[in-house]
This record gives structure tokens, C-alpha cells and sequence, in this order.
């Protein structure tokens, strides 16, 4: 299992994000950490639907 978290958009940005979900990735935190603020929910999202990945879980209060 391959996660991407907190700190990734300042390491990886945003084309390190999405070669990632296309290289294995297959799970995201999305939004603001614990100690790291990160990209919107909604950013996050969005990527997955223009790269037609499928979101397994969504809580209902993005």
C-alpha cells in the first residue's frame, strides 16, 4: 500500500502528485494536516476525476 500525505505538495507539487496516482499511489489524505496545511479537498478531487480514478471512500463533510 502507497500513500501520499502531508508535505507533498511542497516536495512533490503538482506534477509530482499526479505522476504519482498514475505511478501505484492508492491512497490520499486530502485537505489540511495535522501539522502541514495542504491543497483543497476539492484540488485533490479533482485530479482523480480528470484522471478517472475511482474514490473508494468520501466522508460527507468536504
Amino acid at each position: 500500500m502507497l500513500r501520499y500525505a502531508g508535505g507533498r505538495e511542497l516536495t512533490l507539487g503538482d506534477l509530482g502528485t499526479r505522476e504519482g496516482l498514475l505511478g501505484g499511489i492508492n491512497a490520499v489524505i486530502v485537505g489540511n494536516y495535522l501539522t502541514t496545511l495542504g491543497r483543497p479537498a476539492t484540488a485533490d478531487l479533482n485530479l482523480l476525476v480528470e484522471l478517472n480514478m475511482p474514490i473508494k471512500e468520501l466522508q460527507k463533510t468536504l
